[in-house]
Parts: C-alpha cells; sequence; structure tokens
C-alpha cells in the first residue's frame, strides 16, 4: 500500500510531544517515521527534521533506547534529507517526488507557467495533469491547469505544496478523485516571474520573506552539521 498510516499532522505532533515529554512509545514512533517518510509533504519532513535536530542539540536525557533511535534516525533519514533538499541533482524514488524536487516546488521562483510546468514533472503515478485554454461566462479568454492525484500519495505531496502556494491566488475546483484545478487570466499566466512561497505578499514584502526563509535554511543545514 502507497498510503501514509497515519495523518501527517498528527505524526508531527506525535513526535514532537514525544521529545518534548514522554519519550516512552518513541521505539513505535520511530517505525512510523522510517515507513512513511518518502510520502510525506516537505513541510512535515523539514517540522520533524528540525524537531529531531533540535531535540539531539538540547542536550536533554532521553531513555537509552530513545537516544539511541534518534541519532540513527537522525543519520538514516534527516541527514540525508537536508542533504539533498541542499543539493542541485534532482533524485525521483520510485515515482515519489524527492525532498529536493519538493523544495524547489515550495521555493519556486518564476511565472505561473514555468510553475505549472514544473509541477507537470514530478506528477509520476498520478491519473493526468494537462493545462487547457478555455474562456469564462464573458467569453474572456483563461488558462485552466488541472491535476488529478488519483490517491497516489507522491501526487498528493506535490499538491500539499501546491495547495499552500498556487491555491492562496487561483484555486477554482475541487473534486473526486484528487481532481484540482487552477484558473489564470493570460497576463497572470505568463506575466512577472515571482516567488512562489509568498504569493499574495507585495514585492517588498517577498524581498524581506525571501531572505529570512533563506537564512532560516542556512541555520538549520549549519545546526544540522553540528549534530550530526
Amino acid at each position: 500500500m502507497n498510503l501514509i498510516p497515519l495523518d501527517e499532522s498528527v505524526l508531527v505532533r506525535v513526535v514532537a510531544s514525544a521529545l518534548a515529554g514522554d519519550d516512552s512509545h518513541f521505539m513505535s514512533d520511530e517505525a512510523i517515521i522510517r515507513r512513511s517518510w518518502p510520502m510525506l509533504s516537505y513541510a512535515a519532513q523539514g517540522r520533524i527534521a528540525r524537531d529531531i535536530a533540535d531535540a539531539l542539540a538540547s542536550g536533554r536525557e532521553f531513555r537509552r533506547v530513545t537516544s539511541t533511535l534518534l541519532k540513527k534516525l537522525h543519520e538514516d533519514i534527516v541527514s540525508e534529507a537536508i542533504d539533498r533538499a541542499n543539493g542541485e541533482v534532482f533524485e525521483p524514488d520510485q515515482g515519489y517526488p524527492s525532498p529536493t524536487e519538493l523544495r524547489h516546488l515550495a521555493a519556486f521562483r518564476g511565472t505561473a507557467r514555468e510553475l505549472i510546468e514544473f509541477a507537470q514533472t514530478l506528477w509520476r503515478n498520478g491519473a493526468g495533469c494537462s493545462v487547457e485554454e478555455v474562456t469564462d461566462l464573458w467569453g474572456k479568454p483563461q488558462f485552466k491547469a488541472s491535476f488529478v492525484t488519483g490517491g497516489w500519495s507522491g501526487c498528493e505531496s506535490v499538491m500539499s505544496v501546491l495547495l499552500s502556494t498556487l491555491a492562496v491566488m487561483y484555486y477554482d475546483t475541487w473534486g473526486r478523485g484528487g481532481l484540482h484545478e487552477f484558473l489564470f487570466r493570460p497576463s497572470q499566466f505568463d506575466g512577472e516571474p515571482m516567488d512562489w512561497s509568498f504569493p499574495s505578499a507585495s514585492p517588498a514584502q517577498r524581498d524581506i520573506l525571501a531572505e529570512l526563509r533563506d537564512q532560516v535554511a542556512t541555520l538549520e543545514s549549519k545546526l544540522a552539521e553540528a549534530t550530526a
């Protein structure tokens, strides 16, 4: 089965709770993390990675088995994900988008058309994606981008990123089978390149937010290196 065994937001909270307080069940948490990791969204992976790195750097006393599992998990999964996210090579794995690809999609800079085209390259094993020219009720031209996940968790990971960026301004329709549609006017589809991490921010705000995001990414990388 290519399904996440538990809602990823629940998994994030469970891991955070175990690392902040009662770690008596971390052995089972660790097994779920390993099984679910390739199918988690970039946001969930990043949160879990930060929580584990912070826990190792905090000096907190964990049970011996938890401490051992944390260090091994950081070595096998978290550090690898961070290294891949900082690299230039995209490494698709059995149809799933890699953390590198999802990171690039989440921080994409370009036109709406370029963003859609890149998202299409990540749409592996889903039920299809397409762009077509349509008209609105007044006969004015629009571009409609349609994505159908078909329940494939790799495509759901891509869509979770698009719903946090592209959907802020251009989401139009949701349908059965994982159908998601976005509508653009021609001037929006092929307009000025933009930073899709912050689609609703002003140009000045986007510059500030992008700089802060890059600073956080650098600090996370240094923290991972220091605690490896």
